[in-house]
């Protein structure tokens, strides 16, 4: 009887010192996620867009800051449309959320292409706005744009899914390439 009672007290002292070191434990962990501060900058980031269960856009940066839950930033930027098979890459990009954009700057260029796969028109220019709720893609800067053996260098350009190519806005120059 002794040492049933003696086992028993050992238990009952073995499962109070185990609760003893599980709650201090616990205790100390939530306090350490406390001093942990998220993460706001990534590497390597891909973001798909979706529009009726359809995948409408692909984004990706080699390095993206994530600081404001309302904007985007990447460097290194790629994106592609796969409504109106046009991809387009920037040294830059900032996409606003709420506002549905992508303010895109540094070396952007355009691929628009055709069903077959081949690039139809290449534009160039070192600024541009992607209004993802518009469904328009419009700059101001200089363009150079692509076609063939066609090359039109202009300012400001649109692009409108109804006409489905590059428009150029004005003082638009015209060269051709010749063999």
């Amino acid at each position: 009887m002794k040492r049933l009672l003696l086992l028993i007290l050992l238990l009952f002292v073995a499962a109070t010192a185990f609760e003893f070191v599980y709650r201090y434990e616990l205790r100390v962990l939530k306090e350490e996620a406390q001093k942990v501060e998220p993460q706001k900058k990534g590497r390597d980031l891909t973001v798909h867009l979706f529009r009726e269960l359809e995948k409408v856009w692909t984004l990706k940066g080699s390095a993206v800051d994530l600081s404001d839950p309302g904007r985007v930033e990447f460097v290194d930027f790629y994106g592609k449309n796969y409504d109106q098979l046009f991809e387009v890459s920037a040294r830059r990009a900032l996409y606003l959320v709420k506002e549905g954009k992508i303010f895109l700057s540094g070396s952007v260029v355009f691929r628009k292409f055709l069903p077959n796969g081949e690039v139809a028109e290449e534009l160039r220019t070192e600024e541009a706005v992607v209004d993802l709720v518009q469904n328009k893609v419009f700059g101001r800067q200089k363009v150079i744009l692509k076609k063939g053996g066609v090359l039109l260098v202009g300012y400001g350009f649109l692009y409108d899914p109804k006409v489905g190519r590059f428009i150029i806005l004005r003082d638009v120059q015209t060269y051709f390439d010749t063999p």
